[in-house]
């Protein structure tokens, strides 16, 4: 019955949360702030992009039209005339430095310091903080560190958070269990969202223009800063260690080339929690900030 009710309590959130986002989509689609651009280039994950692409059409279609766009295209910045939000997606940050650095992270800055909006995911808010700390130390030779331009957490991301990440694999996936810290939630509830390889963002409450938005509420990582909403000019950039934007029936269908054993790992210990759409609030909440 307690399950039942969770269901439904996700399912009337999403409802109330669309219905309203809907009212607006008048005022919306008269603004020229109204198409969302997904980064879709070197080192991004296909599965990231269709992922995005989903949910944004399942809960958002009448509120904005979704676009992808390529390094080049970022880098000559016609694309911010009509910006409602800037999506850097999974993947791997690297490949994200080698062609956006210099005029492409300065269209990006540019574009929010008067008045858009970044959103990262994963790779996508490493990238958008100060420093990148990924596997530190890794024998695998998977660590990363290193400054990033954008800069907008002026702190460091450091993760894998709450499992070491494989790239040639699902072991590392998990349910991260989080919370959401704004009064604009009027009760304290857990959303259960997809995680492979995300960090968390370093001291965030020390930051002047950063406001911690949800905090991981797994063991050993209560109060650990998940989401950050990071003030830029007159914008802002949201950066997210998780993954809110990703369904178990996406996961699955995304790759084919899955293993028995990522199969199982996944049916068994992500998709009854997925099962709930709670992670689909949370990518409300995430969203309706983009106007506040």
């Amino acid at each position: 019955m307690r399950s039942a009710f969770k269901q439904l309590f996700f399912f009337v959130s999403i409802l109330l949360l669309i219905t309203c986002k809907g009212q607006s989509s008048d005022t919306l689609r008269s603004n020229p702030l109204q198409v969302i651009y997904i980064y879709n280039d070197k080192g991004t994950s296909k599965a990231g992009i269709q992922d995005c692409k989903r949910v944004l059409s399942e809960l958002y279609q009448k509120v904005y039209r979704v676009k992808e766009i390529n390094a080049l295209q970022t880098i000559s910045g016609e694309w911010r005339k009509d910006a409602a939000a800037f999506i850097m997606p999974g993947g791997a940050d690297l490949p994200y430095c080698k062609k956006l650095n210099g005029e492409g992270n300065a269209q990006i800055k540019a574009y929010v310091e008067s008045g858009g909006t970044y959103i990262g995911f994963c790779a996508g808010a490493y990238y958008g903080s100060r420093y990148c700390e990924f596997h530190k130390g890794d024998a695998r030779g998977y660590e990363v560190l290193g400054e990033r331009e954008l800069s907008f957490f002026p702190g460091s991301a450091v993760g894998p958070v709450l499992a070491p990440y494989d790239y040639k694999s699902k072991s590392g996936a998990r349910i991260a269990q989080i919370k959401w810290k704004q009064s604009d939630v009027p009760i304290d509830q857990i959303y259960n969202v997809y995680f492979n390889g995300g960090c968390y963002f370093k001291d965030a409450d020390q930051y002047t223009n950063v406001r911690v938005l949800a905090t991981y509420n797994n063991e050993g990582f209560k109060g650990f800063a998940a989401i950050v909403e990071c003030q830029i000019g007159q914008g802002k950039a949201l950066l997210c260690g998780v993954h809110p934007e990703c369904s178990f029936d996406n996961l699955e269908g995304n790759d084919q080339n899955l293993s028995a054993e990522d199969q199982n790992h996944l049916r068994t210990h992500i998709a009854p929690y997925l099962a709930d759409h709670s992670h689909k609030v949370l990518f409300s909440f995430l969203m309706n900030r983009i106007n506040k």
